[in-house]
């Protein structure tokens, strides 16, 4: 049997521990960490900064979270903390997915930081000049929870949301009814890459 092109697929969050939610990486790290990062491991990487923390996304056959946490600290000002007091998170395969989604739920709970994030990541992804299975298929999640969320009334700043997701000209992914059928539409290559 072929293996699930989704067991490629790892994400490893960031963040500090405590209230007061300081950024791991200040906007011009992020940048330098994701080129960093583009450059050792290749282009299937995505690195968003949210309210919640620093997300990374990304595509190989190796669990690459241990290369990524210790090459993080190299890009943190001099004032920062030691990377010991910075908290990760890990998800793999399919469990990507489904934690993808739990932060756009999540993030609905924080309305102007939802819409942040919104025009950060539409920004970010539409800014990428070779999108990658991994790009396509973070999207597809993306809208797919954002229009879930705003067709049962969830979503704060709905009006706005809709504007940005209809000013995209990113695939539109309205017909995937539900998360097993994204899930399938990637699942007829033998890689996301």
């Amino acid at each position: 049997m072929p293996r699930d092109p989704l067991d490629q697929l790892h994400s490893i969050r960031f963040r500090k521990p405590g209230i007061g939610l300081k950024a791991v990486l200040n906007p011009d790290q992020e940048k330098n960490f994701s080129r960093f990062l583009i450059n050792a491991l290749g282009p299937d990487i995505f690195v968003i900064s949210t309210g919640l923390g620093l997300d990374i996304y990304y595509s190989n056959k190796e669990d690459c979270s241990v290369f990524i946490r210790n090459n993080l600290w190299l890009f943190q000002g001099t004032e920062e903390k030691s990377p010991s007091d910075i908290l990760a998170e890990k998800n793999h395969g399919r469990d990507v997915l489904n934690y993808f989604g739990t932060v756009v739920n999540t993030l609905v709970s924080y309305p102007l930081l939802l819409l942040s994030c919104c025009k950060k990541f539409m920004k970010q992804y539409q800014s990428i000049a070779h999108k990658s299975r991994l790009h396509f298929l973070l999207y597809a999640s993306f809208q797919y929870h954002l229009q879930g969320l705003i067709t049962d009334a969830k979503v704060p700043y709905v009006k706005k949301i809709k504007k940005l997701l209809n000013e995209s000209n990113a695939t539109d992914f309205e017909d995937f009814s539900n998360h097993e059928k994204l899930v399938n539409h990637f699942k007829k290559s033998q890689n996301l890459n």
